[in-house]
C-alpha cells in the first residue's frame, strides 16, 4: 500500500541519522498514528542537531515540527519568518454572541462583522484590541471566543484566498 510504502521510505531516511534530511510531503498516505510517531522522529532528529527541510501541505505538520516556515508564491518567497512570529501576525478573528438580534445587527453596521446567525457574529479584527474591548462595553454580549486560526489560514493570507 501506499502507507506502507511511505513508512518505508522514511525508516530508510532516517536510518543513518543524517545531519540534513530533504523531506516532501512525508506524511502523505500514513494514517493518523504514524503521522503522529513521524511528527516525534522529526522532532527528535531536530533535538539530535539534524537540519530538516520539510516541504508540507499539512499545516498541523509545520506547526508541530518547524522553527521557520517559508512561504512561496508563484516562485517567490513570500514570507521567511519563525513559527512563533507568523502565528502572532495571523488576522485576530473573534466570534461575537449578543443577547438579541438588535444588538446584532446595531454591530454589524458599526463594523465589517459577518453574521454567523441572528445573534453571532464573526470579525476579522482591524483596530486596536484597547479600542475594540471598549467598544464592546456598549453591547449586551453574552460569549466572546477567539477560535484558532491554523497555520493554513495565515497561508491563505498570503495567497489572499480565504478558507471556506
Amino acid at each position: 500500500s501506499k502507507g506502507m510504502k511511505q513508512k518505508l521510505g522514511i525508516v530508510i531516511a532516517f536510518m543513518n541519522k543524517p545531519e540534513i534530511l530533504l523531506l516532501d510531503e512525508p506524511s502523505s498516505g500514513l494514517d493518523p498514528l504514524m503521522q503522529n510517531k513521524l511528527i516525534d522522529l522529526v522532532n527528535t532528529h531536530k533535538k539530535m542537531g539534524a537540519t530538516i527541510l520539510l516541504s508540507s501541505h499539512m499545516f498541523e505538520e509545520v506547526e508541530r515540527t518547524c522553527d521557520r516556515v517559508l512561504i512561496i508564491k508563484q516562485g517567490y518567497i513570500v514570507a521567511n519568518e519563525s513559527i512563533e512570529t507568523l502565528k502572532a501576525n495571523r488576522h485576530k478573528r473573534y466570534v461575537i454572541s449578543f443577547k438579541d438580534q438588535s444588538q446584532t445587527d446595531r454591530f454589524i453596521d458599526a463594523y465589517d462583522a459577518k453574521r454567523i446567525n441572528q445573534t453571532t457574529v464573526s470579525l476579522d479584527l482591524t483596530i486596536s484590541m484597547n479600542d475594540f474591548i471598549q467598544s464592546l462595553t456598549s453591547y449586551d454580549v453574552v460569549s466572546l471566543d477567539m477560535p484558532h486560526q491554523s497555520l493554513e489560514e495565515v497561508f491563505m493570507q498570503y495567497y489572499g484566498g480565504d478558507i471556506a
